[in-house]
């Protein structure tokens, strides 16, 4: 009689066994469209065995654990390429707002006004005296540098906006990082105990690590007990079994005071920043340090030699009148060493570019007639701003020069007047006197203001008269000097080759992006045919165990009735 009781216990077991796996079939089906969910199934094994007389018989079956179908290789490709998508797409993203600024309506306006500036020049040449002519100038002039300025700022704007993101990041790696380390101790405190809750802890660990890949490339190791530990940077640990480190911004004095990437472990601090390539976060840096500031300098090489150049060309020419005081815009550093010495074009008050050896004429006049033609000679590399000066002072009548606020200044007697001219060396140029521009790069160029209030001071001539425009029309030939890209390109070909570029690029990353597309889509199903649910499949387990449910039903049935049968025998 208690060997039946036996049998019936074993269909009892085995009835629980096929529920189960009904039950564990049925939740695979229901999260047939759940993100990362990975299919499960029972594993079964007969139960120990129970002695009978000689014979050891069967106790049924149990379920032992509940097995995840994971492909890891699969899944550390599908991290890796939403990773490296994740990089593709922003930087996409971003060079797509670079073209952009650069197609805009004041990228547009920067090269019409390009064209209209050497044409200005052009007509101020062939009408010197026109005061139409001189004022138009100055406002093309002056469209041409805001439309620089402008295209500048977009592109610091930009920059500053990825910085800001940079910071935005960190705070999201931060935050996923503790939820993995989070479900990292809970599956590691249910293995062994409740499979199908670290199966499920798992699940939600594998989307949060997805998650991760998107703003930072990392590597993860299967720690052997249930968790993972993962690096990040130059192979700092991130997370590791219940526990993990962080990351933090810090900005930097050497780059503008945008953010350096640091990991740190509470006590340790590690720049990171140089080791970060992929993601978000390394898309975000790239951009903002190389990318960007590629166009920025670009934009600035042009600029510079804009601003030397035409300056230049212009001090080597003679204003339209003669003035009575006049200083420079650009100051130097120390006014007692060299002028093209390096504290003066790179400190913190610096003349914008150097000069030659040669002279400038200082010609002064007194009602209108030339009283005394003064060459000064000067060799930058080693004459002061003092020796300038000096050069001045002893040599001329009727004027004085002096240094206010470590620029020169020239101003001249009462009743007699002053014109300057022909720098052949470039120094008037490179102290900012008888100049068309002033600034230093793309931030802040603009036209001289004392041409702006007054334009017959623009020096259109070659020689100190009023109807010649001869170096108006040198300075206009400009438009066609090859002096960008080591003398292959003019300024209008310059910058259409950064719109260019641009394009180029943008088309590149797009390709990049859809190639990794495709990459993802690949290991995701690669991923799908081991980890995702199949419902035809699932549905040929659940009749399977479906009929194994019912077989062992109509056994306990039998078992029951046998053990009626012998109560009735026994009643």
């Amino acid at each position: 009689m208690s060997n039946l009781f036996s049998i019936l216990n074993l269909g009892v077991r085995s009835l629980s066994a096929q529920q189960t796996a009904v039950n564990i079939f049925g939740n695979n089906i229901a999260n047939v469209n759940t993100p990362n969910y990975t299919r499960q199934a029972p594993v079964l094994a007969p139960g120990t065995p129970a002695r009978f007389g000689l014979l050891q018989l069967g106790t049924g079956a149990d379920i032992v654990s509940i097995r995840q179908y994971r492909d890891q290789y699969a899944v550390s490709k599908v991290n890796l390429h939403k990773c490296m998508l994740a990089y593709s797409s922003k930087k996409y993203s971003m060079l797509s707002e670079i073209e952009q600024s650069l197609a805009s309506q004041n990228a547009q306006h920067l090269g019409e006004s390009l064209t209209e500036f050497w044409q200005g020049f052009e007509q101020v040449g062939n009408s010197p005296e026109g005061g139409t002519e001189r004022q138009n100038l100055v406002q093309v002039g002056k469209r041409l540098a805001s439309s620089i300025r402008g295209q500048y700022t977009t592109l610091r704007n930009q920059r500053s906006f990825a910085n800001e993101e940079v910071g935005q990041i960190v705070d999201m790696v931060n935050q996923l990082c503790e939820q993995i380390s989070g479900l990292n101790a809970g599956v590691m405190s249910s293995a062994g105990q409740e499979m199908s809750q670290a199966n499920e802890l798992i699940d939600r660990r594998s989307e949060l690590l997805d998650q991760l890949a998107t703003f930072i490339d990392f590597r993860s190791v299967d720690d052997g007990a249930g968790g993972i530990t993962v690096f990040t940077g130059d192979n700092r640990m991130l997370i590791s079994k219940g526990e993990h480190n962080s990351l933090e911004v810090i900005q930097n004095s050497q780059n503008s005071g945008y953010y350096d990437v640091y990991w740190t472990d509470g006590s340790q601090h590690k720049n990171i920043t140089d080791h970060i390539s992929g993601g978000k976060l390394g898309a975000n840096i790239e951009s903002r340090d190389v990318t960007i500031v590629s166009y920025m300098d670009q934009l600035d090489e042009m600029t510079t030699t804009l601003l030397r150049d035409v300056n230049r060309a212009v001090s080597k020419g003679y204003a339209q009148r003669a003035r009575q005081s006049a200083t420079g815009t650009y100051a130097v550093y120390s006014s007692t060493v060299a002028l093209n010495d390096a504290v003066n074009l790179n400190g913190g008050s610096n003349l914008a570019y150097d000069s030659e050896a040669g002279t400038f004429n200082i010609l002064i006049t007194q009602d209108g007639e030339t009283v005394q033609n003064l060459a000064v000679t000067v060799d930058p590399d080693s004459e002061s701003l003092q020796d300038i000066v000096n050069s001045i002072n002893s040599g001329a009548s009727h004027l004085t020069a002096s240094i206010s606020f470590n620029r020169l200044q020239i101003t001249s007697d009462e009743g007699y007047e002053f014109v300057l001219g022909e720098d052949q060396g470039g120094v008037l140029a490179q102290l900012g006197l008888n100049t068309f521009f002033t600034g230093f790069d793309a931030y802040d160029i603009d036209v001289a203001q004392g041409i702006v209030d007054d334009p017959t001071l623009i020096a259109a001539g070659g020689l100190f008269s009023s109807g010649d425009g001869g170096n108006a029309l040198l300075v206009s030939n400009l438009a066609d000097a090859l002096v960008l890209n080591s003398g292959t390109a003019s300024f209008d070909d310059y910058f259409s080759s950064m719109v260019t570029r641009a394009g180029h690029e943008v088309s590149s990353a797009d390709f990049e992006l859809v190639q990794e597309e495709d990459s993802l889509v690949f290991y995701q199903n690669l991923r799908d045919q081991t980890s995702g649910v199949n419902t035809d499949e699932e549905m040929t387990n659940l009749i399977m165990f479906q009929q194994a449910y019912n077989g062992t039903a109509q056994f306990i049935a039998t078992v029951r009735s046998m053990i009626d049968t012998i109560m009735q025998k026994l009643g």
